[in-house]
């Protein structure tokens, strides 16, 4: 190092750990360096940093991770004090100030806690705010696939907001903001529970009305885990239930989905007996359960403004001739068909119908039980995109991503 860069160097004060951080040895700074809170640098920060650590140790005692990334936010003046020092003696150094408090505290941090720095996939992120002495903590969301079983009817899928705040918070909605009685909000509610976590995302894969029941192995779904303090917890199935929904099948992924599979639902219809169905006979029944095997329908897509081919696998009529039991129809298809618009066509008014053909069309006056319309009896995944082990897609997402309502 020159003599005339050492020499205003000097000049300068500098703490043992600024001039190392300019290009001075260990050696050679211990012996010209002046106390760290005299320096006209850091002023005192580096001497700081041990209790910056403890800081960071204690705030950190409540979340579980494997790995971490620490970050932080330094006061301007002191990063613009290093830029003019190393512009006028024209040096640049060995690293930069914020480099050096990083991989401190990152040191520190894994001495003490025993996990290990991590710069691509952290569980957990740290920002330090040198000036504000403030501690941020990002935990990396979970992401997991499972199912959902309902054995109520009248619980929604879906959250919406509370029509008594309007989304602010209230007593109505126990100042979330949005209606406590969905499959979303009872999901949602356990599994904060179970990571301790802030709330949750949801990818439905499918839906059913809110009437219906689903029974057998359950409705599949992603959902996102958003700020968990626990990432490995006890998962014990028997304690997932409330309120007539049961979370089955809980599997861990590496990262969030890039995209929905396909799959296939086995259902049962409840249908309104009349004349026109009480004396179908036996020979048009048969005609029209062959029509529907293995065949394609078309439904139309009101929002994409488009139609798309679906598979139907079997329609099968039950209890036809027992009038003490309730008219069904099982179904077997494709996701993405809506069910009662495959029985009833759904048309309006100037609209073309929704699915052609449907079952409307060959049975007079068929119409679904507004009650107990129809239970979801199976869904099977047909194509499953991402497992817990798989490598991500590069396929785009083909879903909404089901954010929390604010």
């Amino acid at each position: 190092m020159q003599s005339a860069v050492v020499s205003g160097l000097l000049k300068k004060k500098l703490c043992e750990s600024c001039l190392i951080r300019q290009g001075f040895s260990k050696d050679t700074s211990r012996r010209l360096s002046v106390k760290s809170e005299e320096c006209s640098l850091c002023e005192g920060l580096m001497a700081r940093l041990e209790s910056y650590s403890d800081a960071l140790v204690n705030r950190l005692s409540e979340y579980e991770f494997d790995s971490f990334l620490v970050g932080a936010r330094l006061p301007p003046d002191i990063v613009d004090r290093e830029d003019e020092l190393r512009a006028e003696l024209k040096i640049r150094g060995k690293e930069t100030l914020k480099a050096q408090v990083t991989r401190y505290l990152s040191n520190a941090l894994s001495k003490r806690t025993g996990k290990r720095l991590d710069y691509k996939l952290p569980d957990i992120t740290v920002l330090f705010s040198v000036s504000e002495g403030s501690i941020e903590v990002q935990p990396r969301p979970i992401w997991l696939s499972a199912r959902y079983l309902k054995t109520e009817r009248g619980i929604p899928q879906r959250s919406t907001i509370c029509s008594v705040c309007r989304g602010v918070g209230c007593a109505n909605c126990n100042f979330e903001g949005k209606t406590p009685h969905s499959i979303q909000a009872i999901i949602t509610r356990l599994l904060k529970n179970m990571y301790r976590a802030e709330d949750c995302n949801f990818i439905w894969i499918g839906s059913e009305d809110e009437k219906s029941l689903v029974l057998g192995n359950g409705r599949p779904f992603y959902v996102e885990v958003v700020g968990p303090k626990l990432r490995h917890p006890v998962i014990d199935e028997g304690n997932l239930v409330s309120q007539s929904i049961k979370i089955t099948e809980v599997k861990t992924l590496r990262s969030r989905p890039r995209s929905v599979p396909s799959f296939r639902i086995k259902c049962r219809v409840f249908l309104v007996r009349n004349d026109d169905i009480q004396k179908l006979p036996q020979s048009k029944r048969e005609e029209i359960e062959s029509i529907f095997r293995n065949s394609f329908v078309s439904v139309r897509l009101s929002r994409k403004q488009r139609v798309v081919a679906k598979k139907v696998i079997y329609v099968k009529f039950l209890n036809l001739e027992n009038n003490q039991e309730p008219l069904l129809l099982e179904i077997c298809c494709d996701g993405g068909i809506p069910i009662k618009k495959l029985v009833a066509g759904g048309e309006k008014d100037d609209e073309p119908i929704a699915v052609t053909p449907n079952l409307s069309q060959y049975v007079k006056g068929v119409s679904i039980d507004p009650e107990r319309p129809f239970d979801v009896l199976e869904v099977s995944l047909l194509g499953a995109t991402t497992n817990p082990t798989s490598q991500r897609s590069e396929s785009k997402p083909d879903f909404e991503l089901e954010v929390p309502l604010k």
